[in-house]
């Protein structure tokens, strides 16, 4: 990841080529306070400029494909994203969700598609656990890009998934919520099962590849 100032502003040049300008953060774990807090809309921009770096290199570390703010525990209402490790750097798929590699500075939802559609979600702050989550398959979407350019968008698929998924975060919602919401059904034992890894993940008993706190 290379990143030129310009124009007072944040360019990113090259998501795929980094200097070592930035740093891994640790990422916050299930029980943390700032994953439960609101985060507030980016009014000065020149904020965002070390956060979306950060972000970036910490996501990557983790092998992650999205990242909020919150995560890293800052509540501010910003999350990239890049979906491409979830398929072959020699497919065609891999250039087409490579263009969907980017920051999502205060984004808004304009419209979500009727079509919805089930998968498993796994989340960096909730290391060892897939919950399945039911999310609508297409959205319209409004933010501001790495650019500071305002942007509409429609978003389906696997990238629609990652841009709710972490948008959720801004708002202090984890994958953990749509245990109870009573939309996906999930055996009694798996249930458990969950439930006791998490308070093993709350009390701290967990390990990762990554650096992580409570």
């Amino acid at each position: 990841m290379l990143f030129v100032f310009h124009r007072s502003y944040l360019e990113f040049t090259d998501f795929y080529n980094f200097n070592g300008r930035y740093m891994i953060r640790q990422i916050y774990i299930y029980g943390a306070e700032c994953l439960r807090k609101v985060c507030s809309p980016v009014t000065d921009f020149s904020l965002v400029r070390e956060l979306i770096g950060d972000l970036f290199e910490t996501m990557r570390n983790a092998e992650g494909v999205g990242l909020s703010a919150p995560q890293i525990g800052v509540s501010l209402r910003v999350f990239v994203i890049d979906p491409t490790p979830l398929v072959d750097p020699s497919s065609k798929e891999y250039e087409k969700l490579k263009q969907y590699t980017g920051a999502f500075i205060n984004p808004v939802i304009i419209q979500k598609s009727k079509k919805v559609w089930e998968y498993e979600e796994g989340c960096l702050s909730i290391p060892s656990i897939r919950i399945p989550v039911i999310r609508p398959y297409s959205i319209v979407v409004e933010y501001t890009d790495e650019n500071l350019n305002r942007v509409r968008k429609t978003l389906s698929g696997i990238v629609a998934r990652i841009f709710l998924h972490e948008n959720d975060h801004l708002d202090g919602i984890l994958i953990t919520d749509y245990l109870t919401n009573g939309k996906v059904k999930i055996p009694s034992a798996r249930k458990r099962e969950i439930m006791k890894k998490l308070k093993e993940i709350e009390s701290g008993k967990v390990e990762t590849s990554y650096p992580i706190s409570l």
